[in-house]
């Protein structure tokens, strides 16, 4: 036969620490059921939340992620309208993912191709703004700058040309940038901004520097424009 549960007097547990400790806990559970019963719940619904979203995030990056290799391998092959169905596509329906983001860039060289300068601009601003990947942001603002260049705004393509400049991780594709600046700078009448990155030039593009012809016409434009 199974004997009762035998009860505890308070003289008894106040006798034994760990019988004390278990009462007093008992006692605090008793008073906090409730509290401790929704906090645990409220736990509980956050964590099932967390794992939903991080599921629907990751496939919906996944979803992405097809469509943009798609889009890739269209654009690749200069089939260039329908690749732009498909970045369209990522922009509207993948918004904040990474390819969706990275999707406004290349459809603004896909405006560009077609001369569209007005959206071409748009969008290239539009990855600006939010876009991270930084091979991205450098060809956005190089492709800012030629269209002001090419319109005569020659202070927007300066601005352009020079946060492209430091964002370049590739040497000689930032001294190349550096040559477009000074000939904006040329152009804009900021001779003593021109001298100074002139300076800088020297000490990187030696003689059998691929650049050199480059920098030498550059420096002497720069010559000519100082002193006339």
């Amino acid at each position: 036969m199974l004997r009762p549960k035998k009860k505890f007097t308070k003289k008894e547990i106040k006798k034994d620490p760990l019988l004390e400790t278990i009462y007093k806990f008992q006692k605090f559970f008793d008073k906090k059921r409730r509290l401790l019963i929704l906090v645990s719940t409220i736990g509980i619904l956050l964590i099932l939340v967390v794992v939903f979203l991080q599921s629907f995030i990751t496939k919906r990056n996944f979803e992405a992620n097809k469509i943009m290799t798609k889009a890739m391998s269209l654009y690749q092959i200069n089939k260039y309208e329908d690749a732009f169905l498909e970045f369209d596509i990522l922009i509207n329906d993948y918004k904040n993912t990474t390819d969706g983001n990275n999707a406004l860039y290349y459809i603004a060289k896909i405006r560009m191709r077609e001369n569209n300068i007005e959206e071409a601009k748009k969008y290239a601003n539009d990855y600006i703004k939010i876009g991270k990947t930084s091979s991205y942001i450098l060809g956005s603002r190089l492709l800012l700058a030629e269209i002001s260049e090419s319109e005569g705004n020659y202070a927007d393509a300066s601005i352009n040309y020079l946060k492209a400049s430091k964002i370049s991780k590739d040497e000689n594709t930032k001294n190349r940038i550096l040559i477009s600046l000074v000939s904006c700078y040329h152009l804009n009448g900021k001779l003593d901004e021109a001298s100074k990155i002139i300076k800088d030039l020297e000490e990187n593009i030696s003689n059998t520097n691929p650049l050199y012809k480059d920098f030498v016409r550059i420096k002497s434009n720069h010559h000519i424009q100082f002193y006339k």
